[in-house]
């Protein structure tokens, strides 16, 4: 045998072969082959209607045992591994409200999923559902605004004043009045306020009331709004007519100086703060006084004058310690420590003063000076 004849002999052979291979693919892929496999099956929601609930003792899911060629049922197969959807008004199954018994065999083999791969479904288990049907229906709610996690004032307003929200037809007939949604103002949205100007949150989530979250088939369809409020002021300012001057000098010199204050009480002291301790003063949890701190050299030098500090005083010290007999002993040191930091201003804050020295006891005695471990201040003065 020549090359030439040779050469097409073997051209005929493999042509033979390949027409057979693919004779036998498509046979093998035309042959029909029978499968069995667990499906779960979800109901897709009209525009107006949707299945509130199926029978109590059915899971959702069912076995099927479909048929067709080999390469549709392994598409099949590979799309039934995720949900199956069934459309409401196809395969049977109804569109109006109310409870119905689907015919499940019919329902899966118009799903979308299956219908497109020309597969049967022989068998279905359970053949038979219970579904039921309601209509669904869009009501408006007023929106008010969470005002739990800040403190406002002035006006607080909500935009848009209504939500949409999609429900039941029989629930929604069964709303009151006074059924509201909620703008929910989050910790971290309520931290980012300041309270210099009017701020408004663009995206506050809308919450649906008691007797509609958690529902089945509800749903807010505008799911945010913005709320523009005025956080009340976190620092407050307040003016103080008048405040006593006390005076206070070292234990040893007590007995040694006449002190008069020329004016016992600094008037129009403002002070400014974090509002809840501004309002402890307001009050009088705490009480301001204005100290006049003299050294041994002012009461030597006989100062006309000098400036005042003022500081906060618990109230309870000023009108008189607690403590007293029979009573227990209370922590003396911390009465002051837990006072948040004050600011003080005011038009004059320096106290015009007469000191001086006292005369000696016939015989060269002075006056004998007080006991104790500390000055004790005198409102007004010292003597």
């Amino acid at each position: 045998m020549n090359g030439p004849r040779l050469l097409a002999a073997v051209k005929t052979g493999l042509l033979v072969v390949l027409v057979s291979v693919l004779i036998w693919t498509w046979s093998e892929a035309e042959s029909l082959r029978t499968a069995q496999v667990m499906v779960r099956i979800v109901f897709a929601e009209a525009e107006d209607l949707a299945v509130e609930g199926t029978a109590a003792e059915w899971d959702q899911s069912a076995r099927v045992r479909l048929e067709g060629p080999t390469a549709a049922m392994d598409e099949a197969e590979t799309a039934l591994r995720g949900p199956v959807e069934i459309v409401l008004g196809r395969g049977g199954v109804p569109a109006t409200p109310g409870t119905h018994q689907i015919d499940l065999r019919a329902a899966l083999e118009a799903a979308p999923e299956i219908e497109r791969t020309k597969v049967a479904v022989l068998e279905c288990v359970p053949a038979i559902v219970e579904v039921k049907l309601v209509r669904l229906v869009v009501r408006e709610l007023p929106v008010e605004a969470d005002l739990s996690m800040v403190e406002v004032e002035g006006e607080v307003r909500v935009e848009p004043t209504t939500v949409r929200v999609r429900l039941p037809e029989e629930l929604a007939a069964a709303l009151g009045p006074e059924t509201a949604a909620t703008a929910v103002i989050s910790p971290a949205e309520a931290a980012s306020l300041s309270d210099q100007a009017p701020q408004t949150i663009r995206q506050a989530r809308v919450q649906l009331p008691a007797g509609l979250a958690g529902r089945p088939l509800v749903r807010v369809l505008d799911e945010h709004v913005s709320v523009t409020l005025r956080v009340r002021k976190r620092i407050e300012t307040l003016t103080l007519s008048s405040v006593p001057v006390w005076v206070t000098m070292p234990p040893v010199e007590t007995g040694k100086w006449d002190v008069e204050v020329l004016d016992p009480y600094l008037h129009d002291v403002t002070v400014t703060g974090p509002r809840e301790e501004v309002q402890r003063i307001r009050r009088e949890e705490l009480r301001t006084i204005a100290f006049v701190f003299l050294s041994s050299d002012d009461l030597e030098n006989q100062i006309p004058s000098k400036r005042a500090v003022f500081a906060p005083v618990p109230g309870a010290l000023v009108s008189g310690d607690p403590v007293g007999a029979g009573a227990e002993e209370g922590p003396d040191a911390a009465l002051l420590e837990q006072v948040a930091p004050l600011k003080f201003s005011a038009p004059a804050r320096r106290v015009a003063l007469a000191i001086t020295r006292r005369e000696p006891r016939p015989g060269g005695e002075r006056v004998p000076e007080p006991g104790g471990e500390g000055p004790e201040p005198v409102p007004g003065g010292a003597r």
